[in-house]
């Protein structure tokens, strides 16, 4: 077999994959629950916690009706602060459904919110360096936050594991 006179780089390799599989859709998943807690305050939070995106509809898990209507009435102002600080117009409509909001104590040592880990310098290095030759601004702008997120959790765990 002869290599081909033009390699792709992995990152536009990957972007092409990503666009096929249409994975897009859960990257923004993950950077808005990545997100959550720090738009809508940790009150908020630790009653209410994202689920799926369909579309640009969020589904908002809720612990009781009271908090269903509470952000039924702020559901406006909560897209327009995730779409803000996801740089994007993702989320145009909120829906809230009273079930189980899964909230796990903190353990002791572990950052009250996960936005507070801080990564070492070359692990955002090395995620720039993976991401590096992706054109899309969005999707480049999603897979950062997917690494970073990845990265922060794998360092929650090794913290909890240590304890």
């Amino acid at each position: 077999m002869t290599p081909k006179s033009n390699p792709s780089h992995i990152g536009q390799i990957l972007e092409k994959v990503i666009r096929q599989k249409n994975f897009t859709p859960r990257m923004m998943e993950s950077r808005i629950h990545s997100i959550w807690d720090d738009v809508v305050g940790e009150g908020v939070a630790r009653n209410a916690q994202p689920g799926n995106l369909r579309g640009k509809t969020l589904h908002v898990v809720v612990s009781n009706s009271v908090w269903k209507q509470e952000l039924f009435m702020l559901k406006g102002l909560i897209a327009d602060k995730l779409n803000e600080r996801l740089k994007s117009n993702v989320v145009e409509k909120l829906s809230f459904w009273v079930g189980r909001v899964d909230r796990r104590p903190m353990e002791k040592g572990q950052p009250k919110q996960f936005n507070e880990v801080k990564l070492e310098e070359e692990r955002l290095k090395a995620i720039e360096e993976n991401i590096k030759n992706i054109s899309d601004p969005d999707l480049k702008e999603a897979l950062r936050a997917l690494r970073v997120s990845e990265e922060k959790a794998r360092k929650i765990r090794e913290t909890t594991k240590e304890e």
